[in-house]
C-alpha cells in the first residue's frame, strides 16, 4: 500500500506540474523541475544570404541572416521561452531574432508551408544583453503532422533565424537558449490494461506509462496493470521493457515528466 501511496502521489504531482499556470520567466531562469533547456551555440548558425565569420572566438557575426536548427528538442515537447545572447555596439543597426518552422511534403519532398514567430531585437546601443519571448500558449514542437490537410503526414523542421547587421564586431551572436518541458500524451479511447479503465483516476497516467514503454504491465493475457499491486510485488517490477528499475526510478520518471511524447 505504502509504494501504492507513494505512486499516486507522484502522478498527482505530475498533473500539477504539468498543468499549472506557469509564470511569465526572465531571460535568466534556467528552468524549473518539469523543464528542459537546449543550448544553441554560435557555431550552430549558418549563414542565409550572405558570408559570415566568427569573432574573438565566442561570437558569429555577419551582415546579413542566419539560422540554426532546433530539431534535438522532443518530439511533442512545449516550448515556454526562447533567449538570445548577443552584442550590439551599434546604434543604428540591431538584432533580430525568431522562432521558425518550415514543412515538407512526405512523398514529393517539396517544400509546403513555413512561418516565424513574432521577432524580439535590440535597440539602440546596448552593449552585451539578453532579448527573449515567453510563448503563452506555449509553441509545439510536433516534426510529423498534416500541415496541407491532404490526408498524408509531412514532415516540419524548427530552427532559429537570425539578423546580425553590420560588421565585425558590430552586432553578434554569442549563443541562444530555449526553455521547453514535456507534455502527458493524450488518453487513447480504449484502455491498454482491463483493470484500468477510461474513467480510472490515473487512466491518462498509466497509457502514457504503457505508450512509452516503462511498463507492460503485471500481465499480458489478460492485459492487466495490478494498479492495487506494489511495483516490488509484481513479477516485472512494473517496468519489464526498461529492465529491472526498482521503484523509486519509476516515481522519477512519472514526478519529472519523462514519459510518453505525442
Amino acid at each position: 500500500m505504502v509504494h501504492r501511496r507513494i505512486f499516486a502521489l507522484s502522478l498527482i504531482a505530475l498533473g500539477l506540474c504539468l498543468g499549472r499556470a506557469r509564470a511569465q520567466a526572465g531571460p535568466d531562469v534556467f528552468g524549473i523541475q518539469d523543464e528542459g533547456i537546449t543550448i544553441v551555440g554560435y557555431q550552430e548558425f549558418f549563414p542565409i544570404y550572405s558570408s559570415c565569420g566568427y569573432s574573438a572566438g565566442d561570437e558569429r557575426w555577419c551582415d546579413g541572416q542566419m539560422k540554426a536548427g532546433i530539431n534535438m528538442i522532443p518530439n511533442g515537447a512545449l516550448v515556454t521561452q526562447v533567449v538570445f545572447y548577443v552584442r550590439d555596439d551599434d546604434s543604428l543597426m540591431n538584432f533580430i531574432g525568431w522562432l521558425c518552422w518550415s514543412s515538407v511534403h512526405s512523398s514529393s519532398g517539396q517544400a509546403l508551408l513555413a512561418d516565424c514567430q513574432t521577432g524580439v531585437a535590440t535597440s539602440g546601443q546596448p552593449g552585451e544583453t539578453v532579448v527573449f519571448q515567453n510563448f503563452d500558449p506555449p509553441l509545439p514542437i510536433l516534426y510529423r503532422q498534416d500541415v496541407d490537410g491532404d490526408g498524408f503526414t509531412d514532415v516540419v523542421n524548427y530552427y532559429l533565424r537570425v539578423w546580425t547587421q553590420g560588421g565585425i564586431g558590430t552586432v553578434t551572436i554569442r549563443m541562444a537558449r530555449l526553455l521547453w518541458k514535456r507534455q502527458v500524451s493524450p488518453a487513447p479511447a480504449v484502455a491498454t490494461f482491463n483493470d484500468v479503465p477510461t474513467s480510472h483516476q490515473f487512466f491518462q497516467f498509466i497509457e502514457a506509462l504503457a505508450a512509452s514503454g516503462i511498463t507492460a504491465g503485471c500481465s499480458a493475457s489478460p492485459p492487466l496493470y495490478c494498479p492495487d499491486s506494489s511495483p516490488d510485488a509484481r513479477p516485472d517490477g512494473g517496468v519489464p521493457r526498461q529492465g529491472a528499475r526498482p521503484p523509486l526510478a519509476l516515481e522519477r520518471s512519472v514526478i519529472l515528466g519523462y514519459i510518453s511524447i505525442c
